[in-house]
């Protein structure tokens, strides 16, 4: 069996040329949930109603993973759609229970949520922007844990309207409020009033597309922010700043700019950095200089630089696989690059493909 020249060259040419690329991260895929989520599974339903407790289980599953994909919405809407999503979930559990199963369902996600809080006690939000001694710190959060114990046990519980709850969650709010208050000290009471007015801004900042595609959580996301707005204030001062001469100004904006990138990508954890990693890579990839011969429209080279990052991942992940062979890496490899040729023959037209083919060759003929 022959090998066409253009497979032969494709897998001389660009094979070698996205040999350079990094080990691309592969993220495990994680399978659904098959069971019920806690606090249910742990509460013995009615034979007869299991099969509806799963599809209610499933269907807020499905709404909860809708609203984690939708990044065009502002993080305190996706807040809102997952409360409400959840709540919906908990009124139909609860709605095939007897009295005394709600009421044991209600005791292990609070008893759950404590245990959590408890297991990681956090300062509440804004305050660890403050310069607290160690005193005030502990007693911040044990103050934090106190709300956080009350008000989930307030949400866990069905004794009240939407009305009750709401007003009794602002009371429990200002109670705590005005005890974090007492912890602090004038001057810090001064800055805390000065982040919450500029809290308004913050909340309605835009992350930056690649940072919106790596699902940040609600801490990450509000530090983003905060990182986003010191960051333009440093810019704005620059920029302002007459006595600057040009080479300074840009100088300091460099390491400004520096300073975010370094701060954004420590706020992300172990997998968010290897999807970064990638998506970075991504954006900076560039086609080969002999495609521009071929008058690519956008959309060919949408379609062609998509295609050679399939390869590069592909390539990658059959060069991590220890366990095969030389014999079977080549077979594999074969495999991908005959996909490869298949891919770009289709975005090209038949003579763009030709043109491709004859400039590979040459290049080819000029390394030997």
């Amino acid at each position: 069996m022959t090998t066409s020249p253009v497979r032969f060259v494709l897998k001389s040419m660009l094979f070698v040329c996205l040999l350079s690329f990094a080990v691309w991260a592969q993220a495990p895929a994680t399978a659904p949930a098959s069971g019920l989520l806690f606090p249910f599974n742990e509460v013995e339903i009615e034979a007869a109603k299991q099969e509806k407790a799963l599809a209610v289980t499933q269907e807020y599953q499905a709404k909860e993973k809708e609203i984690k994909a939708n990044t065009a919405l502002p993080n305190n809407e996706r807040f809102a759609q997952n409360n409400a999503n959840f709540r919906h979930y908990l009124k139909e559990m609860e709605g095939l229970l007897k009295k005394d199963q709600r009421e044991k369902a209600r005791t292990l996600s609070v008893e759950k949520d404590v245990k959590g809080l408890r297991a990681k006690p956090a300062l509440p939000r804004l305050y660890d922007m403050l310069a607290l001694n160690a005193e005030q710190d502990a007693k911040l959060k044990d103050l934090n844990l106190q709300q956080q114990i009350k008000l989930r046990t307030l949400y866990h519980t069905g004794n009240y309207g939407d009305q009750e709850r709401r007003e009794e969650t602002n009371y429990i709010n200002e109670e705590m409020n005005k005890k974090y208050n007492d912890a602090l000290t004038p001057d810090q009471r001064k800055q805390l009033a000065e982040l919450k007015q500029a809290d308004a801004v913050v909340k309605n900042i835009q992350l930056p597309p690649l940072y919106q595609k790596l699902n940040l959580n609600g801490g990450q996301t509000d530090k983003m922010r905060w990182l986003m707005y010191d960051g333009q204030k440093r810019f704005a001062a620059i920029k302002n700043d007459a006595a600057l001469a040009p080479e300074a100004r840009q100088e300091k904006l460099n390491a400004v700019q520096q300073d975010f990138d370094q701060k954004a990508f420590d706020l992300l954890d172990k997998n968010q950095k290897g999807k970064f990693d990638e998506l970075v890579r991504e954006a900076n990839f560039r086609l080969p200089p002999f495609y521009a011969q071929l008058e690519l429209t956008p959309e060919q080279e949408t379609k062609i630089k998509e295609t050679l990052l399939w390869q590069g991942k592909q390539v990658a992940a059959l060069n991590a696989q220890a366990n095969l062979t030389p014999e079977q890496k080549q077979e594999r490899l074969g495999k991908i690059n005959s996909e490869l040729e298949t891919r770009i023959k289709t975005a090209l037209t038949p003579e763009q493909f030709t043109k491709l083919t004859n400039l590979l060759m040459e290049a080819q003929k000029k390394k030997q």
